[in-house]
């Protein structure tokens, strides 16, 4: 597994506080491998009746820009803050993919390596060309001193075509047009080294995978929330944080168990929990994390 990044990236700061930058990201991924597994239970003795090859060969390029600017302004007496964006993705991957069985019987106590490497017939080819851009958007709000009301979004364009390398025929098609993704948030400042926060967001995540049927997986959509608390102590040497968060999103990819090598999309899936951390030099010379 190969990946090589490009990185390029400029950024002017004004005398006001704000920025504009611009970033670009060109990278090339290749992937390349043959491995095998048992492909049934053990018995007693410990034989297993085949061993179960996969084979995929996956080549990716890709294309990440984005510029933003970020601007302080005041109103009421307080200090704002806006940031406008634009980004863009391309993707082109191509996947091919073989499987097969090796007929045993095989002995897990007395292995037998001199297995010979199977002919790799790669029966799933498949090419992937997802093209995603938006534009996007924050307000930063502070109503007075001790809060601040955060707003934003993202306009989102995407679209992707799945192609049968074997026939040369499109298998699946997703087009999503200007599709709305919300953020707001609160910080309230409970002392001057304590804030409480709570945030919201929508989730909307394009995806490459694709299932046992050629067809490109729906973009994983759903929402998040997290509230907690934010400290800085010892003097602004150490931060810390606890917080409770809480996701639930569908189409989720995941490996295909009825299929190796493939993927399908989950079900609703939750995940919440708690999350403690604290880093930071609590004494000269010593760091803590």
């Amino acid at each position: 597994n190969k990946v090589t990044d490009y990185i390029a990236e400029v950024e002017h700061r004004f005398e006001d506080g704000g920025h504009a930058k611009a970033s670009a990201r060109y990278s090339v991924r290749d992937v390349d491998f043959l491995y095998a597994y048992a492909g049934t239970a053990a018995d007693a003795a410990g034989n297993v009746g085949n061993m179960t090859w996969l084979a995929r060969q996956f080549e990716e390029t890709s294309l990440a820009l984005d510029a933003h600017v970020s601007k302080p302004f005041e109103m009421f007496g307080q200090e704002h803050n806006v940031i406008l964006g634009a980004d863009y993705r391309s993707f082109a991957n191509t996947t091919l993919l073989g499987g097969g069985n090796i007929a045993g019987p095989f002995n897990l106590h007395s292995w037998n390596t001199a297995v010979a490497e199977p002919v790799v017939n790669y029966a799933t080819q498949t090419e992937v060309d997802p093209v995603q851009y938006g534009v996007y958007g924050q307000l930063r709000v502070k109503p007075f001193e001790r809060l601040t009301l955060i707003g934003g979004g993202r306009l989102s364009w995407y679209e992707a075509t799945t192609t049968n390398l074997l026939t040369g025929l499109p298998t699946s098609t997703v087009d999503v047009d200007a599709q709305f993704t919300p953020y707001a948030g609160i910080v309230y400042d409970l002392t001057d080294w304590l804030s409480a926060y709570g945030s919201f967001t929508e989730i909307f995540q394009p995806q490459t995978a694709t299932d046992f049927n050629g067809n490109l997986l729906d973009p994983r959509e759903g929402r998040q929330f997290e509230v907690g608390l934010k400290a800085e102590l010892f003097d602004g040497g150490v931060n810390a944080s606890i917080a409770y968060f809480n996701l639930r999103d569908v189409n989720r990819a995941t490996a295909d168990p009825d299929h190796p090598g493939f993927q399908a999309a989950l079900g609703e899936v939750e995940a919440q929990g708690v999350e403690i951390e604290a880093s930071g030099e609590v004494l000269p010379g010593w760091q803590l994390a």
